[in-house]
């Protein structure tokens, strides 16, 4: 399982897969509208994810985003 996995690099990101869909995103989307992350995610259980080229990682950023919106309800909460 996915969920189970610890990270690893098959390829340095952006790999060969990634890569191709990244420029395909480029000549499909306007400028505006960019992606600072050099993944194109397959898949993901838990707090791991899948890139299209089999690198595994670990999901950070979703953490610190949930870590983010607890710190503001118990604020908001308290605030009567």
């Amino acid at each position: 399982m996915l969920r189970e996995s610890l990270p690893k690099i098959v390829t340095p990101p952006p790999g060969p897969k990634a890569k191709e869909v990244l420029e395909r995103r480029a000549q499909a989307m306007p400028n505006a509208i960019k992606s600072i992350y050099p993944c194109v995610i397959k898949r993901g259980e838990g707090a791991m994810f899948e890139d299209v080229d089999g690198n595994v990682f670990l999901d950070w950023v979703g953490g610190a985003e949930l870590f983010r919106r607890r710190v503001f309800v118990r604020h908001d909460s308290s605030c009567k």
